[in-house]
């Protein structure tokens, strides 16, 4: 009787260790930044050339400590990398990607028909967001912290002429 109710004890101990570390591993988000964010807005691009465009996301930071460093920037289920540009409003930081084009895939009743076809990749992006919203993770004093980023304004997309090669 003795070892049936330490084996349930300890059955019980460790099933509640288990769902506190799954709990425990949520991200959780910074209310105040050792920074200010003045402005903040995402603008889309499409090149001269069929299939080439992306998106920028632009950050005008003011009171920038010394002891932050920008990490990554989560937008549309893509992890961005930040370049730190300086200008006479302060600090910018700066992230964008390209959108790749669509592969084309062979469709048909019969599998073999559809052999070569690569599957979609599965991403385990760690946020659920909104199409505006984005998450900026950035270091300060060494500890990685996570700040939500509401309503990113849209300016007018940016469209760039098709330029001819230069020839020799």
């Amino acid at each position: 009787m003795k070892t049936r109710t330490l084996l349930l004890f300890v059955f019980f101990i460790s099933n509640n260790l288990i769902f506190v570390q799954c709990n425990s591993s949520k991200i959780s988000f910074q209310t105040k930044t050792p920074f200010k964010i003045t402005e903040s807005y995402y603008q889309d691009w499409v090149g001269g050339i069929p299939g080439v465009s992306g998106t920028r996301i632009h950050l005008t930071i003011d009171n920038l400590k010394p002891d932050v460093i920008p990490d990554s920037l989560f937008f549309r289920d893509n992890k961005l990398k930040i370049d730190l540009r300086i200008s006479q409003k302060g600090a910018i930081w700066v992230a964008h990607y390209n959108n790749k084009p669509k592969e084309d895939f062979n469709m048909t009743d019969r599998p073999v028909g559809e052999y070569g076809n690569t599957p979609p990749k599965m991403t385990n992006f760690p946020f659920d967001l909104e199409k505006n919203n984005a998450v900026l993770s950035y270091y300060y004093k060494g500890i990685l912290n996570y700040y939500k980023i509401k309503n990113l304004h849209k300016k007018e997309s940016v469209f760039y002429p098709a330029v001819k090669p230069k020839t020799k």
